[in-house]
């Protein structure tokens, strides 16, 4: 299974990826499931998933969400709603109420604050990130072993 997830759409400030790129390169390289994670924006992900339906693959799409919260960034995976503004708090237990919802902690060394809280409460830890150096990597690896994280 070929998978990719926590990356952005022109709907991010910080995106490059128009959808049409974004569905080629899932087609190209035989993507089975996806999780766009536009920063504090949902929209991408209904183009998205209209857009891989209609074209008739075979791709599970995933909504996924990189929101902004007091303690850095967080993304929601599962829930297909916006929220406004959530405190991280507020995400832990939107996840915790039922519904097979995930918390990741993506580039934990770039912007995050009270890491400990972070990664003891999130479900997977994110190891590699391309826009993080290799000494931030290699300490997200060292934490996520730390707290027996999902990588």
């Amino acid at each position: 299974m070929k998978a990719i997830f926590h990356f952005h759409s022109t709907y991010s400030y910080d995106g490059l990826n128009t959808i049409n790129t974004i569905l080629r390169f899932v087609q190209d390289n035989a993507i089975d499931t996806v999780v766009l994670t536009d920063h504090d924006c949902i929209d991408g992900y209904y183009e998205l998933k209209e857009a891989i339906n209609s074209s008739g693959l075979s791709c599970e799409v995933l909504p996924g969400v990189e929101y902004k919260t007091e303690l850095g960034d967080v993304i929601l995976i599962g829930h297909d709603k916006l929220l406004d503004t959530p405190k991280y708090d507020e995400l832990i237990q939107l996840r915790s109420n039922n519904n097979g919802y995930l918390l990741v902690l993506p580039h934990p060394y770039d912007g995050h604050v009270n890491l400990d809280i972070l990664a003891s409460t999130v479900d997977v830890i994110e190891v590699f990130n391309s826009r993080s150096n290799s000494g931030k990597n290699s300490l997200s690896l060292v934490l996520a072993r730390k707290y027996g994280k999902p990588q």
